[in-house]
């Protein structure tokens, strides 16, 4: 008995150490990215995952509200170079950036999201 606990004390510990030692590798090749929201609208929910995944994945705006002009952090792993993003404005129109319009994130710091008139679009600022 004595025997198979200590076997179950460093299986624990080595899964730990494994858990544990995965961390600060996805934090050191994590990219920090800022969406400001130019729209001229309130944004009530914000959807971004990586090109080619089925699901939108979880609000971001979290319940709160990404208001005009504001700016919000997106911590992302630079291994992925394609996103699909979708917004939802507080009256309830969606906006939808997918397929052969999903957003290239090669060496992007800064995305902004705006109205040109006719259109919502993106800006882009790359790091260079």
């Amino acid at each position: 008995m004595n025997k198979t606990l200590s076997l179950v004390k460093v299986f624990v510990l080595a899964t730990f150490l494994v858990v544990t030692a995965q961390i600060p590798t996805f934090a050191a090749n994590s990219e920090r990215l800022e969406i400001v929201n130019g729209t001229g609208k309130n944004i009530k929910a914000y959807y971004l995952v990586q090109a080619g995944y089925k699901d939108w994945g979880n609000d971001r705006v979290g319940g709160k509200i990404f208001g005009n002009g504001q700016t919000r952090i997106f911590n992302y792993d630079p291994q992925f170079r394609y996103f699909k993003l979708r917004i939802v404005f507080t009256d309830g129109k969606a906006v939808t950036w997918q397929n052969d319009n999903k957003i290239d994130f090669h060496d992007l710091w800064r995305l902004t999201i705006y109205y040109d008139g006719s259109k919502y679009r993106v800006s882009r600022n790359a790091r260079g």
